[in-house]
């Protein structure tokens, strides 16, 4: 993980399994197991609240984190992600999941991108892209499948409606509809949360917008 000083506050950034130097694991996991290892990582650093600001699939694990542990939660900001994904793209994921478990990561690598990234942004051919493209060679193609299957199997709608923390949920304009329609649906479920669109930007617009 990353550990440094931003204008006084400590960052904390860790691998999932199966990514960075982490290891996958050996039966896969669902987003309350990424929950729980969250929690873990807390209690090691001796952190007794947070701040968590989740991307994606970073997402789900701070929804599940902010509902079930209230009291160690301060704030959420949740970025381009959901609390379950609609059918027809649970389905793209467990045949992304398939893919690179056969063919590898390279096999995805263009379409991720593109899912990521405006068509402006790849011609630049940014420092930022080729960061992107690099974390996910070299992250496990197992790593990444359990990844996928703990999306697809994911359902924290009731979570998310009993999240207290002041909430931030932000979102690229021209994501997929998934994300989009889920930024609606979390700002509707999570009372008092604020909902703002990063515009022209799609699924990296946290990166795309800096």
């Amino acid at each position: 993980g990353l550990f440094s000083l931003i204008k006084g506050r400590r960052l904390i950034s860790y691998d999932l399994p199966g990514h960075g130097g982490r290891n996958e694991t050996v039966s896969g996991y669902q987003i309350q197991d990424l929950a729980d290892d969250l929690e873990r990582l807390l209690d090691y650093c001796q952190i007794k609240s947070v701040s968590i600001v989740g991307v994606s699939i970073g997402g789900l694990v701070a929804q599940a984190f902010a509902a079930a542990h209230p009291e160690r939660t301060n704030s959420v900001v949740l970025v381009n992600t959901v609390s379950v994904y609609p059918e027809s793209f649970a389905a793209n994921l467990t045949a992304r999941a398939k893919l690179v478990q056969e063919e590898g990561l390279d096999s995805i690598i263009d379409a991720t991108l593109n899912m990521w990234f405006t068509s402006e942004y790849l011609e630049r051919d940014t420092e930022t892209v080729q960061l992107v493209r690099s974390m996910l060679l070299t992250a496990s193609p197992k790593g990444y499948a359990q990844a996928c299957h703990a999306l697809v199997s994911a359902d924290l709608q009731s979570e998310a409606s009993e999240i207290t923390a002041p909430t931030t949920i932000i979102c690229g304009s021209e994501d997929l509809t998934a994300f989009t329609d889920g930024a609606r649906w979390l700002h509707q479920a999570i009372e008092g949360s604020q909902l703002h669109w990063i515009e022209g930007s799609k699924h990296g617009a946290a990166l795309e917008s800096q």
